[in-house]
Order: C-alpha cells, then structure tokens, then sequence
C-alpha cells in the first residue's frame, strides 16, 4: 500500500528532476547531458532519475511532453471563441511565441537543436515523437488561419526557427517575443499592416512578395 506521507515528497523531487532537467537539456541538449548532471543540479541522488522517469530517455520525454502539453493547452485557451482568420493567425503566433520565448524559455531552443540532427538519430526520433501532438493541433488550426503555410510541421518549424535563436541573443524573452511574432506575422499574413500591434513594440517588417512555400516535414535550418 502506498503511503500518503511520501506522495507529497516524490512529486516535490520528480518537479525538482524536472526543472533540473530542462534547465541542462536546454543548456548543452541530449548527448553532452548525462544524468549525474542533472541529479547535481536538482541536489538528489541520481538513482531517483530511473525511480521517477525510467532513466535518461525518459527524462527527456518528460521535458518535452511537458513542454508541448503546456503549449497546446495555452493554444486552446488563445484561440477559444475567436473566428476571423486574421485574428487566428495573430493569436497562434502570439500565444506561442510568449509561451516559447517568455513562459518556458530554452526549450525552444532544445527542440531546434536537436531537430536539426541526423534525421535517424536518437535525438531527433525522440523530439519528433514527443512534438507530435503540437504538430496535429497546429495541422487542425493552420488552414482556418490567413497564413502562407498549410501543415502544422512547417508552421511550428517557421515559429520556433523565429523563436529558438532569441533567448540566446541577450536573455530578454519579452523583447524576443515581440520581434519573433512581428516577423512571423510579416511572413503570414501579407495583410500584417492592418494586424493589432501591441504598444511599445517595433513596426512591423514589409511582408515578402513571395509565399513561403509548405515544407513536408520540419525544418529548423536557415
């Protein structure tokens, strides 16, 4: 029988794993982090890593499901009651750049490095794996959005290419966040003179002529 006192204590050290975990990852990616890191860092023993999370695999499953769990749900909130295309496109961009660039900074980052990585490596199956539920929930809300894209891959490609190299620049999300989504709206919506912009923010870039072409599969690299 489980004992109720050690619940509270088991969650408490699985959140520290967790946050220790994101924290490396997110600093030196798969490979260049071992676990005895990670435990150091969240100050536990390391054998609590394959108690809690099976090991240094599913460490990382847990970072980026997390990640995306926390994604979509912030997407459905976002986009709950709002029907014009136009306002579609400026809230999915918004919603997920904050989320990416201010809310849970250096994931984004994570996933674009290890994206770009063999295509049959361990690390990209496993970072494809965990972001298929974002990429099926962005495939539902692509096409009823004014955007040049039509599939969820290379939609949350474009925005996490925009985000992932911002944190890294100088460690203002907030500032990151506002260039990132003028530049992704610049790229979608050619109408993007007549979007919202929020005060203190930079005018918006002049959209492209062309059309971003769909991409079959995600692609990071610029």
């Amino acid at each position: 029988m489980i004992n109720k006192k050690m619940r509270p204590a088991k969650q408490s050290t699985a959140r520290k794993l967790l946050r220790a975990a994101t924290d490396a990852f997110s600093a030196a990616g798969f490979d260049a982090t071992s676990t005895r890191a990670v435990a150091d860092r969240a100050g536990v023993n390391i054998a609590l890593i394959a108690y809690h999370f099976g090991g240094k695999d599913g460490l990382y499953k847990a970072v980026l499901d997390a990640w995306v769990s926390g994604m979509c749900d912030g997407i459905n909130r976002e986009l709950s009651g709002v029907t014009t295309a136009a306002r579609r496109t400026d809230a999915l961009v918004s919603v997920f750049l904050r989320y990416a660039l201010i809310e849970s900074p250096g994931v984004a980052a994570l996933i674009a490095r290890e994206s770009v990585t063999a295509v049959n490596s361990g690390a990209a199956r496993r970072t494809a794996a965990a972001l298929k539920p974002l990429i099926e929930l962005l495939d539902s809300l692509v096409p009823s959005c004014e955007t040049a894209i039509g599939d969820g891959a290379a939609f949350l490609g474009l925005l996490l290419r925009l985000a992932a190299p911002m944190p890294s620049i100088d460690g203002d999300g907030a500032k990151g966040y506002h260039l990132a989504r003028v530049r992704a709206l610049a790229l979608l919506r050619p109408a993007i003179g007549s979007a919202p912009i929020h005060p203190g923010q930079p005018k918006p870039e002049a959209a492209p002529k062309h059309r971003v072409a769909p991409h079959p599969t995600v692609d990071f690299v610029d």
